[in-house]
C-alpha cells in the first residue's frame, strides 16, 4: 500500500461529499499514517508472533510500526486476545492447530489474519501428504 495508497484513500474521501460516518471516521487514521510515512517510518505486516492483541509496537532501530491484530477488520478484542495469550511458548503448525489452540478464533478471523500476511506459509492442515 504505502504512502501513495494512503494519499490516494485521503483524497477520495475528502473529494466524496457523500462520505459515510465510518469513511470520515478514517479521516484521522489516514492522517495518522501519512504523518508516519512522511517521518520515514514504514508499517511491518501483521505477524502472528509478534504483534500485540491492540496496541501498535514500535521498532524504532528498524524505523517500522507493527499494527495490532485488531487493526484487521472484523477482528475483535476478543479474538486479538486470545491469539496473544495461547501462542505463548508455542509454534504453530497449522492453521487447523491455531483456530483449535485459540477459542475465541473463528475460521473467518484465521481467513482474515491468512488474508493480511499475519500466517506466512503456515499450511491449512496439520497432515502431511504421503503422495505429495
Amino acid at each position: 500500500a504505502g504512502i501513495d495508497a494512503v494519499k490516494r484513500k485521503i483524497r477520495e474521501i475528502e473529494n466524496n461529499k457523500d462520505a459515510t460516518a465510518v469513511e470520515q471516521s478514517l479521516m484521522v487514521t489516514l492522517e495518522v499514517c501519512y504523518e508516519f510515512y512522511l517521518r520515514g517510518f514504514q508499517f511491518e505486516d501483521i505477524d502472528l508472533y509478534r504483534s500485540d492483541a491492540t496496541k501498535f509496537l514500535m521498532d524504532g532501530e528498524k524505523g517500522t510500526l507493527l499494527p495490532p491484530f485488531t487493526a484487521i477488520p472484523g477482528l475483535g478484542e476478543t479474538a486479538a486476545i486470545s491469539i496473544v495469550e495461547n501462542r505463548v511458548g508455542r509454534t504453530f503448525i497449522s492453521q487447523e492447530e491455531l483456530l483449535a489452540a485459540c477459542p475465541k478464533v473463528s475460521k473467518t478471523h484465521v481467513e482474515q489474519l491468512r488474508d493480511a500476511g499475519a500466517l506466512g506459509t503456515l499450511p491449512e492442515t496439520s497432515q502431511m501428504s504421503l503422495f505429495g
